[in-house]
């Protein structure tokens, strides 16, 4: 398989960080590492390959930049993504201390071996090297054994301990906006909120026991925060689920039959009255705000805080997934002028098209990682996570329906 690696289709972007980089709590660290691998024609690569990787501290330099470079060895490689774990070994340049003083550098690029030929494109790594060093987390160990003696004890007296919990946003599964269409756009609904982690773990259930293979997949901090780590495949099974739940009729098929299973572009049954993913156009023109649309820059606001949660305020998040920030619940920021919410952020959101080149599927709307950039209504995403088979922390969805339905 030599020679058939082209540089810009390795693709690992520096966004990755945010979910496949763990360090560990101790020294030496190690990083577990994902990415896809195509050929020189953008197919997806099978087989296995010889795989190992470099880290300097600069984005291009010769080799005085190195900081550290270790051999992985063969790593098999499945419709494109490969994964492997390194640093924490003694088959590096810093033999038993693993990667852990590399990691003391400002910057760290890392460069993928593929097959001997090393990429010219290098990924920023943007993660700490490790969060508590062994007596410090020792140290916090105690205290929470500390605070939870203190706790009995004051609730055995009965002095309260905490404050009443706040009400969750609220996020009805049947809560879905009939948007006026105009032009090319057909009048449709769509979801109120993006798809919150309860939502998506009740039809979840329910699928599993109904011949639907999506029983163990995707994630989400809180049942109000939207759903994430879910591929596009995924969240069109879950459509049609959620469409035979109730008693709708699914709109994907395979071969006349319902889809349920594999990862397989499916046929639209545009007669069927059930959930389904909005196109581009449709979440486009929803986001903007239809007919009663103000021409804002983002989704609701030309103030991007208003209406969204981005890089820039998205810290402090419960289960957080990268530097304190990640997702929140659905609907605490203001709505758009349709009464939808996040539409510019939280999580990015698949449809239903093609984005570009196939197999590539659209992802529309900022995310909590994201800079204002990526947020405004007109954005296209057009990324390694726009592969229908990729999941990862910042992608989710809403469904839409038909006109009528």
């Amino acid at each position: 398989m030599k020679g058939i690696f082209s540089p810009v289709t390795v693709a690992m972007a520096l966004l990755v960080a945010a979910s496949y980089l763990v360090f560990a709590a101790v020294i030496p660290a190690q990083i577990n590492y994902q990415g896809r691998l195509t050929d020189a024609q953008g197919n997806s690569v099978n087989g296995t390959v010889q795989m190992a990787v470099k880290l300097y501290n600069a984005p291009t330099g010769v080799s005085n930049s190195l900081l550290y470079s270790e051999t992985i060895g063969p790593v098999a490689v499945t419709n494109g993504v490969y994964r492997f774990a390194f640093g924490g070994g003694t088959n590096g340049t810093n033999g038993s201390n693993g990667i852990a003083a590399a990691l003391t550098a400002t910057n760290h690029y890392l460069a993928l071996v593929v097959d001997g030929a090393e990429q010219t494109n290098r990924t920023q790594l943007l993660a700490v090297p490790f969060a508590l060093k062994a007596q410090e987390s020792a140290d916090a160990q105690a205290l929470v054994l500390q605070v939870a003696a203190l706790t009995k004890r004051l609730d055995d007296a009965g002095i309260p301990t905490s404050t009443p919990t706040p009400t969750p946003t609220p996020t009805p599964s049947s809560d879905m906006i009939a948007v006026q269409g105009a032009g090319a756009v057909a009048t449709f609904s769509i979801g109120r909120y993006e798809t919150s982690w309860g939502d998506w773990k009740t039809v979840r259930t329910w699928a599993a026991a109904n011949g639907y293979d999506i029983g163990s997949i995707g994630a989400g901090s809180a049942d109000t925060h939207p759903v994430q780590t879910v591929s596009w495949y995924d969240c069109v099974k879950w459509c049609n689920a959620r469409s035979e739940k109730e008693g709708l009729t699914p709109v994907y098929t395979v071969d006349g039959a319902v889809y349920r299973t594999t990862d397989v572009v499916p046929v639209v049954n545009a007669a069927a009255n059930g959930y389904r993913l909005p196109t581009e156009a449709e979440w486009e023109w929803a986001a903007r705000g239809g007919t009663s649309t103000h021409g804002y820059t983002y989704s609701g606001s030309n103030t991007l805080g208003d209406v969204a949660w981005y890089w820039d305020n998205s810290s402090g998040a419960a289960g957080y997934m990268y530097l304190d920030r990640g997702t929140w619940p659905v609907g605490q920021k203001a709505a758009n002028e349709l009464g939808l919410y996040d539409m510019s952020g939280n999580v990015s959101e698949w449809c239903w098209d093609s984005m570009n080149t196939p197999p590539l599927r659209s992802v529309r709307g900022g995310c909590w990682i994201n800079d204002p950039g990526y947020c405004t209504v007109s954005s296209r995403n057009n990324y390694y996570y726009s592969y229908p088979d990729y999941r990862i922390n910042y992608v989710g969805f809403r469904p839409a329906r038909s006109s009528g339905q």
